[in-house]
């Protein structure tokens, strides 16, 4: 009886054992190496990551494409560099690079040139024809044909600088509302031409500059945009949105800045937004957001004191269950290093995390 009983807690607590990370696909060959630079999941199992694959001094651009959920990889050369990925559903998936837009109906098997675009950095549909796009020197473009054709966007009083040194860089939505990030970077009288590993020393004494930050929302779906803009420091590289109110922007700092990154609550009808992770010791790349402001935080352990040096540090993942008040690092595969995670996942299903050397690893959503 005292046996039957230990086997029946035992099997009790294995059970209750929280979701963990598992590694599902890791580039790990002679003389090649991957840099994946975005992933997209669109539920139940299309998953497509997109990057740069080197062997033996060949770049080519590739798609690592998974139609089981993860489970089997399959290596789809490009034939353009991608920048970003987007998927509405496991038949509609649209890659933006260097020379255009491509579209797949396969779930990134197969790929078709839309259009010859160079200027986009980050796409979004709303529907399978339904879509908007966002760039270089500001262009904020729509499409009602799934990326054939492009027009460009009227926004009440648009955000006013240099638009050569200006870039609209990401665009979400949940149902009706909508909202696009952006910046102006002037130039600064101590700007440095040289990467920061090149010279340290000078590096730390460079100070972050603040830069304007230009938001554009929507609450009709697109129809009409209003614009505003603050000056902050840092960029914004990723806004996560449930509604209006439900939402969580990251910012990342350059140059030796005390904090590697931030990540806030998107405003609530209180006012401002407020701060919700920080932490020296993780360089945050990525954010995911589930519900009432609980989610990840992915990114990668500092090597040194500058957090830009382009030295690979351990990559790292915390959870938060209550808000963001705490948060947990997660158990992740000792191999894995990155200077770039970024997170996938859908409405539903588990969620994705890349890093850009090369691992794609998996967490069932409790």
């Amino acid at each position: 009886m005292r046996l039957l009983l230990s086997v029946f807690l035992l099997a009790g607590s294995l059970s209750a054992q929280p979701p963990a990370w598992k590694t599902v696909y890791f580039h790990d060959e002679d003389q090649a190496a991957l840099q994946i630079d975005d992933i997209s999941f669109s539920p139940p199992h299309c998953v497509i990551a997109t990057g740069l694959r080197a062997d033996k001094g060949n770049l080519k651009p590739v798609a690592v494409v998974s139609s089981d959920g993860g489970e089997k990889w399959t290596i789809v050369t490009l034939k353009d560099q991608p920048r970003s990925i987007f998927q509405f559903d496991a038949t509609h998936a649209w890659i933006l690079a260097e020379k255009g837009t491509y579209s797949s109906s396969d779930c990134g098997a197969t790929w078709t040139r839309l259009s010859k675009r160079e200027d986009l950095l980050r796409i979004y549909f709303t529907s399978p024809d339904d879509g908007f796009a966002v760039g270089l020197e500001m262009i904020f473009l729509q499409t009602h044909d799934g990326g054939k054709t492009w027009q460009k966007v009227t926004i009440a009083d648009p955000p006013k600088a240099n638009p050569e040194r200006s870039a609209l860089t990401t665009v979400t939505f949940a149902g009706n509302f909508g909202l696009v990030t952006g910046f102006h970077q002037p130039r600064r009288p101590d700007d440095f031409d040289l990467p920061d590993w090149m010279d340290p020393a000078e590096a730390k004494r460079r100070r972050q500059w603040p830069s304007l930050t230009f938001i554009l929302q929507t609450i009709d779906a697109g129809k009409t945009w209003k614009s505003s803009a603050v000056s902050l420091l840092g960029k914004v590289s990723r806004v996560r949105v449930l509604s209006p109110t439900s939402g969580a922007i990251l910012i990342e700092f350059d140059r030796s800045f005390e904090f590697p990154s931030e990540v806030y609550r998107l405003a609530q009808s209180a006012g401002k937004p407020s701060r919700m992770f920080r932490d020296k010791t993780l360089a945050a790349t990525d954010v995911a957001l589930f519900s009432d402001f609980n989610g990840l935080v992915a990114g990668y352990a500092p090597v040194g004191q500058l957090h830009q040096l382009p030295i690979p540090g351990k990559v790292r993942i915390q959870q938060t269950t209550d808000g963001g008040v705490t948060w947990t690092d997660m158990d992740l595969d000792y191999r894995a290093v990155a200077k770039r995670v970024i997170l996938a996942y859908g409405s539903t299903g588990p969620v994705f995390a890349a890093t850009d050397t090369g691992m794609i690893l998996r967490l069932p959503r409790p």
